[in-house]
C-alpha cells in the first residue's frame, strides 16, 4: 500500500475527527454571549442599576456612579417617580440571535431596544401626572439597534461598551419628564388678567387657593380696594379706566419647574396720573378725559404653584400686582379740596433729645410709648384753619413720662438698688425714692400744662393750581403739594421759639388725609 496515501488519510481523519471538537466549542461560545445578552437585556428592561452595572466591564468609576444616580428614584419627586416607572415599564430589547460574532475573547450581538417616544411626549400638554402617565402608556414607540460589545472574562461575558451614547439615549427620559399642567398655567393666568381688567376680586382670591393665608387675602381686597366706598364721579372714571384696559398672557414667557411655574401678564391702561389735581365740571368730562389719556403697558410676573392638576397664584401680596390696580384709589372729584384733614407726626426721638439736653437727664433707649403732634387741617372756600391737638399732645407726654419714670431716674442716677434709690432721692432732699418719683410727675404735670401749641398753628387762606397748593396766613405763605390719592402734604414755618427749640427745625412737615 502507497505509505503516502496512508498519511494523507490519516491526515484527513484527524481533521475529521477534530472538527466536532471545535464546532462544539464555537457554539458553546455563542449559547454563552447569548445568555449574558439576555441577561443584560433583563436588567435594562427593570431599570435597575445594580442588575445592569453587574453584566458590564470597563466603565469609569465616576460613570457608574453617575448612572446609579440616574436610577435612584431618591433624587426624583412623587410624580416623576410615576412618570420613570411608566417609562420604564416599556423599555424592552430583542436579541438577533443571528447577529452575534464570537472571536476569541470577544464577541458582539445586535440587540433591538424598544422604548416609548420621549421627543413626542414631551410635546403634549398634561393637566395632572395622572394624564402624563396615561400618555406614557399609549405613546408611539422607537425602535433602537445598537451593536453590543461584549468581553469574556473568567468564563463570563460582560458588556463593555455600555457607555456609548445609544444607552445614554435610552435611559434619556431619566431626569427629562415633560412639563405638566402648562395649558391649566396659562388658563390660569388668562383668568387672573381677565380678573384684573373686570374688577373681580373674588376670582383673585379663588386663584390664589383655599391655602393662601390672611395676609394675601388681605393684600387683594386690599388692592381691588373692596372696602372703599367711592363716590358717584369715582365710579364713572373707574369704569372709564376699565373700559380701556386690555390684558395678555405672554405664553412664550412659561417657565415651569416641577409644580413652580410663572408667566409674565401684560395689562394696558391710561395713563391716568396726568389727571391728578385737575377740576371737573362733569362726569360726562371725566369719562372724555379718561379716554383722551395716553396708554402705558405694566409687566406683571404671575408666580403660581401647581397642586394636582390645579395651579395657585402665589404672589398676589406683591407690590408688582397692587400696581396694576392703582386705579381703585386714585382720587378725582367734581368737588373742591375743602374738607377736613389729619395728620399725625411722630416726635418722641426729639422730645427725649430735647430733655437730655436741657435737663442733664440720661433717658434710656428703647422707651415704651410714642410722643405725637396731633393736628387737624379745615379747607373750606378759599380759607384754611391748622389747628394742634394740644390735649392729646400733652397727654402723650404724661403718659410717656409716667410709663419710663423708673428707667428714666435710675438710669440719670447711675443705679437700679432700691437702697441706693432711697439715700440718693435724701440726700436731694426727698423722704425717699417713692417721694422723689412722686414729685417728679407732679412737676411734670405742672410743667405740661403750660405747653403753648400755637406756635403750630395757623390760618389764612389756599389756592390750588393742579397738584399745587398755596397756603398764605398773615406771617408766612407755603407751598404744599396734593398727590394722586387726596393727601395733602406740607411743610410748614414753625413761628414759636419753644417749639423750634423742640424739634430743632425751622419748618415741620406734616402730610394730612381727608378725614372720613
Amino acid at each position: 500500500m502507497d505509505r503516502s496515501f496512508v498519511r494523507k488519510t490519516a491526515a484527513v481523519m484527524a481533521i475529521v475527527t477534530l472538527l466536532p471538537m471545535f464546532s462544539s466549542c464555537s457554539l458553546f461560545k455563542k449559547k454563552a454571549v447569548l445568555t449574558a445578552a439576555s441577561d443584560f437585556v433583563s436588567g435594562i428592561s427593570s431599570g435597575a442599576a445594580t442588575d445592569i452595572l453587574q453584566k458590564t466591564d470597563g466603565l469609569e468609576k465616576e460613570y457608574k456612579k453617575s448612572f446609579k444616580d440616574l436610577l435612584d428614584e431618591k433624587n426624583y419627586s412623587d410624580e416623576e417617580k410615576v412618570f420613570n416607572t411608566h417609562m420604564q415599564a416599556i423599555v424592552s430589547g430583542v436579541i438577533d440571535e443571528k447577529s452575534v460574532k464570537v472571536t476569541k475573547d470577544t464577541a458582539t450581538v445586535s440587540i433591538t431596544f424598544t422604548s416609548a417616544d420621549l421627543e413626542a411626549l414631551q410635546k403634549g400638554d398634561y393637566k395632572d401626572i395622572n394624564d402624563l402617565a396615561s400618555a406614557v402608556d399609549k405613546a408611539d414607540t422607537k425602535e433602537t439597534e445598537i451593536t453590543v460589545e461584549l468581553k469574556e472574562i473568567d468564563k463570563d461575558w460582560y458588556v463593555t461598551n455600555f457607555d456609548d451614547q445609544e444607552f445614554k439615549d435610552l435611559f434619556s427620559f431619566y431626569g427629562n419628564m415633560p412639563i405638566i399642567g402648562r395649558g391649566t398655567l396659562i388658563d390660569t393666568a388668562t383668568k387672573l388678567a381677565k380678573a384684573i381688567v373686570e374688577d373681580e376680586s373674588g376670582v383673585a382670591i379663588v386663584l390664589a387657593g383655599s391655602s393662601a393665608d390672611d395676609k394675601t387675602i388681605a393684600a387683594v381686597k386690599d388692592a381691588f380696594d373692596v372696602d372703599g366706598k367711592p363716590t358717584d364721579e369715582q365710579k364713572a372714571f373707574q369704569t372709564a379706566v376699565r373700559s380701556l384696559m386690555l390684558y395678555d398672557v405672554d405664553t412664550s414667557t412659561v417657565e415651569i419647574e416641577g409644580n413652580k411655574g410663572k408667566v409674565q401678564i401684560r395689562i394696558s391702561r391710561p395713563i391716568f396720573e396726568v389727571l391728578a389735581g385737575k377740576s371737573f365740571k362733569s362726569i360726562p368730562e371725566i369719562e372724555q378725559a379718561v379716554k383722551n389719556c395716553e396708554i402705558i403697558t405694566y409687566y406683571y410676573d404671575c408666580k403660581l404653584e401647581r397642586d394636582g392638576s390645579e395651579w395657585h397664584i402665589t404672589n398676589l401680596d406683591s407690590e408688582a400686582f397692587a400696581g396694576l390696580l392703582t386705579y381703585k384709589k386714585f382720587n378725582i372729584s367734581l368737588k373742591s379740596v375743602d374738607g377736613t384733614y389729619k395728620a399725625t407726626k411722630d416726635i418722641t426721638d426729639q422730645f427725649i433729645k430735647y430733655i437730655s439736653k436741657e435737663y442733664s437727664v440720661n433717658i434710656p433707649s428703647g422707651c415704651e410709648g410714642k410722643i405725637n403732634i396731633k393736628s387737624t387741617m379745615v379747607l373750606q372756600n378759599g380759607k384754611f384753619e391748622v389747628k394742634i391737638d394740644r390735649d392729646a399732645f400733652v397727654s402723650d407726654i404724661k403718659s410717656f413720662v409716667e410709663k419710663n419714670i423708673d428707667r428714666i431716674i435710675q438710669n440719670t442716677l447711675g443705679t437700679t438698688s432700691a437702697v441706693g434709690l432711697d439715700a440718693m432721692a435724701k440726700i436731694a432732699g426727698y423722704k425717699d425714692y417713692a417721694d422723689m418719683k412722686q414729685q417728679i410727675l407732679n412737676q411734670v404735670t405742672t410743667n405740661v400744662e403750660t405747653i403753648n401749641v400755637s406756635g403750630l398753628e395757623s390760618s389764612g387762606t389756599y389756592t390750588v393750581d393742579g397738584s399745587s397748593i398755596t397756603f398764605k396766613s398773615s406771617s408766612d405763605t407755603t407751598t404744599g403739594t396734593i398727590d394722586n390719592f387726596g393727601s395733602i402734604t406740607v411743610e410748614a414755618k414753625i413761628t414759636d421759639p419753644d417749639a423750634r427749640k423742640l424739634l430743632e427745625a425751622e419748618k415741620i412737615l406734616m402730610t394730612y388725609k381727608k378725614a372720613a
